[in-house]
C-alpha cells in the first residue's frame, strides 16, 4: 500500500511538471505564477528524492548480499574458534584475539553497510530493505558433520580450532587450506596435479570465500592469532573491491604478513586473465 502511495505522488508530480513547464508563460504572466512554480518544483523534488534514494540503497544493499550471501532478513553470522577446556565453568573457552578481531570487523560492517539516513529515504521510497545484522558466535566444540543454516558465514580462524572452518574446507573445493599435521598451508593450482606445501607458511594467512551447496562461505585465518587478524582486517577493508571484482563468486586472498603486521597479497585465486602487449582483457 506505502509503495503504490509514492508511485502515485510522483506521478502527480511528474504530470504537474510536464503541465507547469507546457503552461509556462501563462503562469508566469499571473500575479501568483513564480509561486505556484516555486511549488510545483519543491513538491516535485520531495517527491522524486525518496525514489532516487531508494535506488541508491539498492545498488548498495545488493553487494552486500551478494558478497556475503545472505537474504532478506537473515543474519550474516561470524563464527571465531572455539576449545573445550574441562578446567572452566563452561568448559569452552574462546580465543581472545579472535574475539577482538570479530568486534572490530562488525563495528567497521556496520559502519560501510548503507548509512541510516538512505535507508530512511529507502523506505519512504516503499522500498523495504533492511541492513543485515551482524551475530558473533563460537564455533561447535563437537566435530560438524552437516550445517543447516542457509545464510552466509564468516569463519574465523582455520580448521585446527574452527570446528566450522574444518567442516567447509573439507566439504568444498579450496584453493588454499591448512595441513595441521605438517602446519603447511596448501595451496591449488589449476596447473598442477596435487596441492603444493608452502614452505614459509608461518608468514602467510587467507581471506577466502567458497559458495558450497549454495552456502557463502567466508574463511578468514593464518598461521597464529597475528595471521588471522591480518586476514580479518583484509576483509574489513577489501571486501567492497572484491564484491565488484568477483560478483557472486568465490575467490582467495593468500596473504603475506610481515612482523610488523603489514599484508600484502602474494596469490589471488583465480588468476587473473594474462594481458599481452596491445591486447585487451577480455569482458
Amino acid at each position: 500500500m506505502f509503495r503504490t502511495r509514492i508511485w502515485i505522488v510522483v506521478s502527480v508530480a511528474l504530470v504537474l511538471v510536464v503541465v507547469v513547464c507546457l503552461c509556462e508563460k501563462y503562469v508566469l504572466a499571473t500575479a501568483w505564477g513564480n509561486v505556484v512554480l516555486n511549488l510545483v518544483s519543491d513538491f516535485s523534488f520531495v517527491a522524486i528524492l525518496p525514489v532516487v534514494f531508494g535506488l541508491l540503497y539498492r545498488g548498495m544493499i545488493a553487494d552486500v548480499r551478494n558478497f556475503f550471501g545472505v537474504e532478506r532478513q537473515t543474519p550474516i553470522q561470524v563464527y571465531i574458534s572455539a576449545h573445550k577446556d574441562p578446567t572452566t565453568i563452561t568448559e569452552r573457552v574462546l580465543t581472545a584475539a579472535e574475539r577482538e578481531i570479530a568486534d572490530e570487523l562488525t563495528s567497521r560492517l556496520k559502519r560501510q553497510f548503507p548509512a541510516a539516513i538512505i535507508d530512511s529515504w529507502a523506505r519512504l521510497s516503499g522500498i523495504d530493505l533492511e541492513v543485515p545484522e551482524v551475530v558473533i558466535k563460537g564455533s561447535p566444540l563437537a566435530e560438524v558433520k552437516e550445517w543447516p543454516y542457509a545464510g552466509g558465514l564468516i569463519l574465523i580462524g582455520g580448521p585446527t580450532r574452527n570446528k566450522l572452518a574444518e567442516f567447509y574446507l573439507r566439504a568444498g573445493d579450496p584453493w588454499v587450506t591448512f595441513d595441521d599435521g605438517k602446519k603447511r598451508f596448501l595451496v591449488r593450482r589449476e596447473e598442477q596435479a596435487q596441492r603444493e606445501e608452502m614452505k614459509d607458511s608461518g608468514s602467510l594467512a587467507v581471506l577466502q570465500k567458497l559458495i558450497i551447496d549454495g552456502r557463502v562461505v567466508v574463511f578468514a585465518f593464518g598461521f597464529g592469532e597475528d595471521g588471522t587478524c591480518a586476514a580479518v582486517r583484509h576483509l574489513a577493508s577489501e571486501w567492497q573491491k572484491l564484491a565488484k571484482k568477483h560478483p557472486n563468486k568465490g575467490f582467495a586472498h593468500l596473504l603475506k604478513v610481515d612482523s610488523r603486521g603489514e599484508i600484502r597479497v602474494l596469490e589471488e585465486f583465480p588468476k587473473p586473465p594474462r594481458v599481452s602487449p596491445g591486447n585487451t582483457v577480455p569482458a
